[in-house]
């Protein structure tokens, strides 16, 4: 026990009382230069996956299946998750599978094209995708993703979104049926350097945020990726981007509003 001190004061503390107050100091600054190279671990782990992106060949998900009556037009705009990215044949994706499902349901013929592409926010999708959707009778939207780990500001999601909704429905078929995919919690992605998990998961759940602010404005379904469900084995090999039983998951979530 410390000595008293000459005035009768209590003690200030013991030698080991000293360390342990050094030790919070060094483990709180630890924790804040670990929250400030973050950042930077992210986009260095980004431009990896970008880098590796460039030398995979994109999947062709266009498909067109023979039926009855005349063919129903489905359209699939978006980023690389919509577009099948990582997947290794395009059977396994949600667009293909939605389509067959489709097709299945009445024997109804179905053309598929997909306009989806690596790296799209909502504001590319409504410069250069949107035009795929014209007369669409039912039209995929899986885009945020991008727009969360750029840091898109909310209000410039909320816009682009907007937009490109209204424009789908102008496009589109007038009875067409729109069905937004939500953007999931990248954070728990084991393919995502732990360190960054503090940085992505604030942005991907502002996203997700206007993602349904702008869902229920416009009368369109949102379709949830619920956080418990992003367990390791619906990733793909890269620990990031939804592998086959994602797509499938997925592709079952959409059905259900078509």
């Amino acid at each position: 026990m410390a000595a008293a001190t000459d005035d009768g004061a209590a003690p200030v503390g013991t030698a080991a009382d000293a360390r342990r107050r050094l030790a919070r100091r060094v483990v709180a600054g630890g924790i804040g230069t670990a929250l400030a190279v973050a950042p930077a671990l992210t986009l260095r782990r980004l431009r990896h996956m970008r880098a590796e992106a460039r030398a995979i060949a994109p999947l062709t998900l266009d498909l067109d299946l023979e039926g009855t009556g005349p063919a129903l037009q489905v359209v699939v705009l978006g980023d690389s998750s919509s577009a099948g990215f990582r997947l290794d044949d395009a059977e396994q994706s949600a667009a293909r599978r939605i389509a067959r499902a489709l097709h299945l349901r009445d024997g109804r013929a179905v053309r598929l094209r997909c306009a989806a592409r690596n790296g799209a926010t909502a504001a590319d999708v409504l410069a250069d995708q949107v035009d795929a959707a014209v007369d669409a009778d039912v039209v995929l939207i899986g885009v945020g993703a991008n727009d969360a780990k750029d840091r898109v500001p909310s209000e410039v999601v909320e816009t682009s979104l907007t937009e490109l909704i209204d424009r789908v429905r102008e496009l589109a078929a007038p009875d067409a049926k729109v069905v937004l995919v939500g953007v999931p919690d990248l954070s728990v992605a084991p393919g995502l350097p732990w360190l960054a998990r503090a940085v992505v998961r604030p942005n991907v759940r502002r996203v997700a945020r206007v993602q349904q602010r702008v869902a229920a404005a416009q009368g369109v379904p949102l379709v949830p990726v619920p956080r418990e469900e992003l367990t390791p084995d619906i990733f793909a090999a890269d620990g990031f981007h939804p592998g086959p039983l994602g797509h499938e998951r997925i592709s079952a979530r959409v059905l259900t509003h078509l």
